[in-house]
């Protein structure tokens, strides 16, 4: 009568282990590489949100400039949560600015130092932040006070806009 089971050699029964080795090393491969993609993903989702936050930002401020002088609203956004202030700064007007925010006030000094007085909107980014944002651009704004920062909550923020006829005035709501 035969054996069902075949008898492993000796050079056989070193060479499993090695087998055994070699899939573990390579499921932690694989389940490292996934956690990579998922973190790399989580990040550019944020970086999207961001820009999508500044554009609409921007044509907010368009659709206001566009209306008659002495209009307004309210405007309401969600923030990325990376971002934990947003500063309305008119450098034009001087640099002798009071900024809590260290982030902001090391980009205005820079922007000082460079006599590069165009950008208007800074921000404070979390801790947890990857990249640092550069502060924009957006023309035809100015804040009603100069800086005029709010601190964001529960990633929502809410500004005046109105019309002043040659530019767009943002003002807390």
């Amino acid at each position: 009568m035969k054996t069902i089971f075949k008898r492993n050699k000796k050079s056989q029964l070193l060479a499993q282990p090695f087998t055994y080795i070699f899939m573990l090393v390579v499921i932690a491969m694989i389940v490292g590489f996934g956690f990579y993609l998922i973190w790399k993903t989580d990040a550019f989702a944020k970086k999207v949100d961001i820009i999508k936050f500044q554009n609409d930002f921007s044509k907010k401020i368009q659709e206001i400039n566009l209306l008659s002088p002495g209009s307004g609203e309210l405007y309401e956004s969600n923030i990325p949560a990376v971002i934990k202030a947003i500063c309305f700064i008119d450098l034009t007007t001087g640099s002798n600015l009071k900024i809590d925010f260290a982030d902001i006030k090391q980009d205005v000094d820079l922007d000082l130092m460079a006599s590069k007085k165009e950008n208007n909107v800074y921000f404070q980014m979390d801790a947890t932040a990857q990249e640092k944002i550069t502060p924009l651009k957006i023309s035809k704004l100015k804040p009603s006070q100069n800086p005029l920062c709010f601190t964001i909550t529960n990633g929502n923020l809410k500004v005046g806009l109105e019309n002043k006829g040659k530019y767009v005035e943002v003002s807390k709501a």
